[in-house]
């Protein structure tokens, strides 16, 4: 196995059309670091899209920030793991020129673990129990991060649990977050170390179909 600590991307788009922060090729990258960096005397808004090979930035599935505002002259760091396979991207959307972004992370090639996005789910109905993750038989999952994205410019209240059956149906013990509001158009990480055997399951609940859901980490076979 070799691994690689680089900086993995930097750009600063000229249009308001989803811009290719980092997408991996022949490796699998962890983006460790994100940083976003407004240029300009005016405040601008970004989107941060992580599709998976061939799915299209679009995809509610797949925002980390959506509409998010970033003030005059400020930048913002992303201290998230997001974790991906060869050809997913990492795509940014500005509101005007004028934004730039940096990557940092690791690109390793190697066997015996597959390093990805896990999940992506944007439930549909309010206040049901989604499954955003479930480990397969014969592996062991290594989540290093969560995210909850607000799509919506209202406050929203979110549950995440990790439970230890696909069962849906949330026990107490087992929640990460319950009832958690997020604020409009933000974006709560949560980098935590979640270990998982087969068949467990990371659910997730939005009193509101507005949010989209994240996790990232590592499969080991």
């Amino acid at each position: 196995m070799t691994i690689l600590n680089k900086k993995l991307g930097a750009i600063s788009p000229n249009g308001t059309t989803y811009t290719s922060v980092y997408s991996p090729s022949g490796v699998t990258g962890a983006v460790r670091g994100l940083n976003i960096c407004n240029c300009t005397g005016s405040d601008k808004t970004v989107r941060l899209s992580n599709p998976s090979s061939g799915e299209n930035a679009t995809n509610i599935d797949r925002y980390i920030l959506y509409d998010y505002s970033i003030p005059a002259e400020t930048s913002i760091d992303l201290k998230y793991m997001i974790t991906m396979s060869d050809g997913d991207d990492l795509q940014l959307y500005i509101s005007a020129p004028g934004v730039s972004s940096i990557a940092w992370g690791a690109e390793k090639s190697g066997i015996g673990e597959d390093v990805k996005l896990l999940g992506g789910v944007s439930p549909t109905v309010a206040n049901l129990n989604t499954t955003l993750y479930t480990v397969v038989a014969n592996r062991k999952t290594n989540i290093s991060t969560i995210n909850v994205c607000n799509r919506s410019s209202s406050n929203i209240k979110f549950s995440i649990a990790h439970n230890d059956t696909t069962a849906t149906n949330v026990p107490t013990e087992n929640y990460i977050a319950c009832e958690q509001t997020i604020l409009p158009n933000d974006s709560i990480p949560f980098s935590l170390p979640i270990s998982m055997v087969a068949t467990e399951t990371i659910v997730v609940n939005s009193a509101s179909p507005v949010l989209t859901f994240m996790c990232w980490g590592s499969e080991v076979y």
